[in-house]
């Protein structure tokens, strides 16, 4: 059985004349698919039926209603049965009506979070009175003025939709202001205990930020989550926009839907959406549509699976400590707007790749393992400690279990036989409910409802030829066994004795980009109130949050694995609200995950100190000592600790402090002689916390000199970058400021004006760069998704790629152009790093002079490759010409001006991608007016540019910023392209209103346009 739930909002009927009256037919045809497979229909109308709340205007919606109620039936041959349901919004009270009375009860009353008196009730639904007598008529049957009230709609015995009206006009005004509404809490609607089948929606027309926060018991906030603690789905109007959100894995582990419907008719602009109920599978699809006034009809955008409900649990179910253990998250997590954090709250399925001969780049989604596109019976999962092998288990058998499928879990350390019939029978009776379904039931259920999941295979202590043995004979009666192991496990003699076609291993990945942004989504959601989130501020920090954690996992530094993700989250929480990211937090965040490592193995809080200190004496004795060399052996180690512990006291002998060391994965143990720290961060940021003191000492002359001349060094760049976090450079910020201006120093910086060599490059292919378009329909969020997974798929091309190589230090030494280029983008980052951080503490004068030097080290290189094109353009298009003159007939000047264009075209985007970099690197939010006095202190259309993207990424487009931008460069057309790109990145990672957008386009001299059936690919700028 199907059901369409039909929402329509803000109609504003005045006339026979209106749009959408006029339009009947397109919008009853465009319905008229999807309610001819449904045998009920149900007619929302979430508010502003009418525009002036009057009986003319009611008359006219109820004769459009009928009409299209009649069109429907004419050829709905299964549809039994169609139903009004419909809320009043502020365009549904007629204001005439109103008096001073009623003016002076709303006075009152909006402050309050119930209406002290039905007379006052009564006083404020007058105006209401024509909404109330048109929907009796609608339905058929008498109702009374009402703030809150209850429909029941019946589709099985045992399964209704149940929907919770609410009369959010009763305090509207002529003039509304948000904040001065309310819905009064003693008309909340609260049912008993509902069965899982039924669906509660509650419908409203204003949505909560038009109510007041600031009654005594906060009437928003109440509200609020009322309707997400009582409801499935909620439907509102009042806006005009279009949104839809899902929320999930709430601790009732059911999901909550939110749809905020568009506007009907708004000049002749016209959307709306269908909802449909599939009573069989309890799934809810979503239809939008919009009126299309070219075509002259309405068009529908691609089904949206929105809901799907939970049924009644039934058949094996588990016990509820284990249930409990597997949401559970083992490593100290906070997040400081919910309570305990759930495994379901923050799991992202990472990507694992597949040890096949000859395969592409393409990864497997984990995902896909729920749904037996994998043939083999056997799937080994490899990976290093953290990667999240335990969670991943974890979430598989919880979502097999929901499937009906029944998986029994064991530790590979309680493996010692090859018969294990009796850990099998003691892990299903914790896991399971063994009195209600005995393991005799559960071993007679058919094979392909039952998975073996094996965690840390390699702790068991059978050899490999038992382990073979064991595997097999686990396949006659389960259908899956899914294992998880660390990467030393040598695992090639179980390859061979098992038949090949039996086993599949994959190693678990890192979370590439998208699955990053993915997982701090998530973390941003959390806490949030579904039905009043501002998805900009949202889409805001997760890029400022995606951003910073970017930055922290640095280039390899730290594997993005979701524990190590969630941790620079959860040290980065506090700081977001403000975007506030400073680089004190930042070193607060590297020496965190350092102590919850140390504090997961075990060790006591107040030993901790000691330890830090210790590793950082020990890093910097490694680093002074053996500068080339990245291992240690035991020996090294214990006579460190002697010499360290003549001067200061241990908590530890030297055996088990590197044994808990090796334990926390902070030393790493590569065989039975070396050892290492286990990553690059740990090592790094020891060194600079060490030398960090000995700057503050004023111990360490030219120790940040020194640095800065090797640069073009991974470990001695990465080291100053630290220093940097640390507060480590600001006695000796010269050197550093000294260093920046050593890259390409013999460069004129690029300006971008008419006789800029630059300018006259670009100027020539200008009119093969034009944007010439604003595309409306882009959804940010899908944009930034879909950027990002064509970065993960470039990545994991070259990734792997036989053929390319990266460049080494050698490289570096023997190259001086390369060398130098490498080293404007570290210095970039490291004065950026300091501006950052010291923008409070440095005089203005030092600060500006700081990021001037950020810009034109920048814009040297720039020059540089320009210098490049111009030098090579034509020995390039004389190979070319060499090449390809005969073979397909072109005359060489062709060939010339095609090659000079394409050169000129890269050097374009070269260009973008530079003013991109510097602009994530320098950039801090709220503080506009020091780039615009950089712009303005180095008088350049190049600085005014990237002061103005730094402006508009960390903070809103201001219009009055782009018309000084525009007015002042019209004639540069260099300049307006590159502004004109800046602006269309802002507007397709943003969201923003069709005013805006219009504005932009009058300025920038770009035409809107409606893309919604031509969107295939992300839009994006380097910025």
């Amino acid at each position: 059985m199907k059901v369409a739930l039909l929402q329509l909002s803000d109609i504003h009927i005045r006339s026979e004349k209106d749009f959408v009256v006029k339009n009947q037919e397109a919008f009853c045809r465009s319905c008229k698919p999807l309610i001819n497979e449904c045998t009920k229909l149900v007619v929302i109308i979430t508010g502003d039926i009418a525009f002036k709340g009057s009986k003319e205007e009611y008359n006219v919606a109820y004769n459009w209603l009928k009409l299209c109620e009649s069109f429907w039936k004419r050829e709905a041959s299964f549809l039994n049965s169609v139903e009004y349901i419909v809320v009043p919004g502020n365009h549904d009270c007629d204001f005439e009506r109103s008096d001073e009375i009623r003016e002076l009860i709303i006075e009152t009353c909006y402050k309050q979070d119930e209406i002290p008196s039905e007379k006052y009730v009564s006083s404020c639904l007058s105006i209401q009175e024509n909404f109330w007598d048109f929907y009796s008529k609608l339905r058929g049957e008498a109702l009374s003025p009402n703030i809150s009230w209850t429909h029941e709609v019946q589709l099985k015995q045992d399964f209704s939709l149940i929907f919770n009206c609410y009369n959010s006009a009763l305090l509207s005004q002529l003039s509304e202001t948000p904040g001065k509404l309310t819905i009064p809490r003693d008309k909340f609607i609260v049912r008993e205990a509902t069965t899982t089948q039924n669906v509660v929606i509650s419908l409203y027309h204003h949505n909560t930020g038009w109510l007041n926060p600031n009654t005594p018991r906060n009437n928003k906030k109440e509200f609020e989550h009322h309707v997400l603690e009582t409801s499935n789905i909620a439907m509102c109007g009042h806006e005009h926009s279009e949104q839809s959100r899902k929320i999930s894995g709430l601790a009732s582990h059911r999901e909550f839907m939110y749809l905020e419907s568009p506007a009907f008719q708004s000049d002749e602009t016209s959307k709306y959406g269908i909802t449909l109920l599939d009573t069989d599978s309890a799934a809810f699809t979503l239809h939008q549509f919009e009126y299309s006034p070219s075509d002259e009809l309405y068009k529908s955008s691609a089904p949206l699976a929105i809901l799907k409900l939970q049924s009644k649990q039934s058949g094996m179910l588990l016990a509820p400590e284990w249930e409990e253990k597997l949401d559970s998250i083992t490593i100290p997590l906070k997040h400081n707007k919910i309570g305990t954090l759930r495994l379901s709250d923050v799991f992202v399925f990472p990507d694992l790749d597949p040890y096949d001969i000859g395969r592409s780049y393409q990864y497997i989604d984990s995902e896909d393992l729920l749904n037996n596109k994998i043939a083999e019976r056997i799937l080994l999962l490899e990976g290093e400690n953290q990667a999240g092998k335990t969670s991943l288990l974890r979430m598989l058998y919880s979502l097999w279990h929901q499937q009906g499928v029944y998986p029994i879990m064991v530790l590979g350390k309680d493996l010692k036989h090859v018969n294990i019939n009796k850990q099998l029978e003691d892990s299903y009776k914790t896991q399971y409910l063994h009195k209600k379904n005995s393991y005799e039931k559960y071993k007679q259920l058919d094979r392909s409802r039952k998975i073996v999941l094996i965690d840390d295979f390699n702790e068991s202590i059978l050899n490999n030829e038992h382990k073979s043995r064991l595997l097999s004979q686990l396949l006659h009666n389960f259908e899956k066994v899914v294992i998880t192991s660390n990467l030393q496990m040598d695992v090639r003699s179980i390859v061979i004795d098992l038949n090949n076609e039996e086993l599949k291993r994959f190693k678990l990945l890192s979370l590439g980009y998208s699955k990053r942004n993915a997982l701090i989504e998530k973390w941003i959601r959390l806490g949030e109130d579904a039905t009043a989130l501002d998805e900009q501020r949202c889409l805001d920090q997760i890029k400022y949050a995606y951003d910073n954690v970017s930055t922290l996992l640095g280039q390899q530094l730290i594997p993005s694995y979701p524990v190590f993700i969630l941790s620079l989250l959860q040290g980065l929480n506090q700081m977001l609200d403000q975007f506030d990211i400073s680089q004190t937090s930042y070193a607060f965040c590297y020496n965190s995950l350092i102590m919850a490592s140390l504090i997961n193995s075990g060790m006591k809080k107040e030993n901790i100190p000691g330890v830090l200190s210790f590793l950082s004496e020990f890093a910097y004795y490694l680093y002074q000592n053996h500068s080339e060399r990245k291992y240690f052996d035991k020996d090294e180690f214990q006579k460190f600790c002697v010499t360290y512990q003549e001067q200061y006291y241990t908590s530890y002998s030297t055996g088990t402090l590197l044994e808990k060391l090796c334990k926390a994965d902070i030393i790493r143990s590569e065989d039975s002689y070396s050892y290492s720290f286990a990553y690059k961060y740990i090592f790094y940021y020891l060194i600079a916390k060490k030398l960090s003191l000995l700057i503050n000492d004023d111990n360490a002359d030219g120790l940040v000199q020194k640095l800065c001349e090797s640069l073009h060094k991974e470990r001695e760049a990465n080291i100053l970058i630290f220093l940097a976090f640390l507060n480590g450079t600001g006695k000796q910020l010269d050197d550093v400021l000294f260093a920046s201006m050593l890259p390409f120093e013999d460069q004129k910086p690029i300006t971008l004006k008419h006789d800029d060599p630059l300018f006259k490059g670009i100027n020539n292919i200008v009119d093969n760069i034009k944007s010439k378009v604003i595309l409306q329909d882009i959804d940010p969020f899908k944009n930034r998704e879909t950027s990002l997974r064509e970065s993960d798929d470039l990545q994991r091309k070259l990734d792997t790629d036989p053929q390319q190589a990266y460049f080494t230090e050698e490289d570096f030494e023997e190259n001086s152009p390369l060398r130098e280029m490498n080293s404007t983008f570290k210095i970039i980052q490291i004065l950026g790093q300091i501006a950052k951080n010291q923008k409070d503490t440095l005089k203005k004068g030092e600060l500006l002079k700081l990021i001037e030097e950020s810009y034109n080290v920048c814009f040297r290189s720039i020059s540089f490759f320009g210098s490049l094109v111009e030098d090579a353009k034509e020995e390039i298009a004389e190979h070319f010409i060499r090449d390809y003159k005969d073979k397909y007939q072109v005359s060489e000047s062709q060939i010339r001006a095609r090659v000079h264009k394409l050169l000129y075209m890269l050097l374009f985007q070269q260009c973008l991608a530079a003013f991109s970099n510097l602009s994530r690197a320098v950039g801090i939010s709220n503080c506009e007016e020091l780039f615009k006095q950089v712009a303005a202190s180095l008088k350049t259309p190049a600085a005014k540019i990237v002061s103005f993207s730094i402006n508009t990424y960390y903070n809103s487009l201001k219009i009055a910023d782009l018309e000084e931008l525009v007015s002042e460069y019209r004639n540069n057309p260099v300049v307006m392209e590159i502004i004109k790109a800046r602006v269309l990145n802002y507007l397709y990672n943003n969201l923003t209103d069709y005013s805006l957008r219009q504005k932009i386009g009058e300025l920038c001299n770009l035409k809107l346009i409606n893309n919604s059936p031509i969107l295939k690919a992300p839009h994006r700028s380097n910025k």
